[in-house]
């Protein structure tokens, strides 16, 4: 596919704290070959995330943190998601290692072994954000405390370890809505599945 002409007229930024809103007037060109007229566009530029899928194999387990997420509370659904421990990368930071460090940081397991398994854009409507999602084989025998307080992020975590079924289950339920976990979950029982 062919990269088509962009045209940027001016910019300015919004907003400039944790996240940075960018404001964008523009065209670009349209697929019978013309130009748009100029339309607005906001980029929400975020650093790249690393998530990662907590996979004990010899116990058919894997390990899901649950944590409170005020956009979803501010919408008026349950706040505590299921989801795979995640982060955005710290400045120069390689994916791998992010997903190492979340990987303890959020459930206290290390990782035998990473697998890259898929690189996506979060919201590419209106975000730069790419996650980087990794399957970590783990010992979940090494799983000791299942609650961990991230004062230094204000993060209340709880960690729960499912079967597979079970986690099938739920995600087939839709008790599991977050969109990062919801793709792991699916490539991992795609892969368990051919095994």
């Amino acid at each position: 596919m062919a990269h088509r002409k962009v045209e940027i007229e001016r910019r300015r930024w919004l907003l400039e704290e944790f996240f940075r809103i960018e404001e964008v007037w523009l065209r670009h060109e349209r697929f019978d070959g013309s130009m748009t007229e100029t339309i607005r566009r906001l980029r929400n530029v975020r650093s790249d995330a690393a998530a990662v899928i907590p996979y004990d194999p010899e116990a058919g387990r894997i390990f899901l943190t649950e944590q409170f997420r005020y956009p979803v509370h501010s919408i008026g659904e349950d706040p505590w998601l299921l989801e795979i421990p995640a982060g955005v990368l710290d400045p120069s930071e390689e994916p791998e290692d992010c997903a190492r460090r979340e990987l303890e940081e959020e459930t206290g397991l290390e990782a035998r072994s990473l697998e890259l398994v898929r690189i996506f854009y979060a919201t590419p409507g209106t975000s730069t954000e790419r996650v980087f999602v990794y399957l970590a084989e783990v010992d979940g025998r090494m799983l000791g405390d299942r609650h961990r307080w991230r004062p230094e992020e204000s993060e209340d975590i709880r960690v729960h370890a499912f079967d597979l079924d079970e986690a099938w289950r739920l995600l087939d339920a839709g008790r599991i809505p977050d969109a990062k976990t919801i793709i792991a979950l699916e490539w991992l029982r795609r892969r368990v599945s051919v095994r």
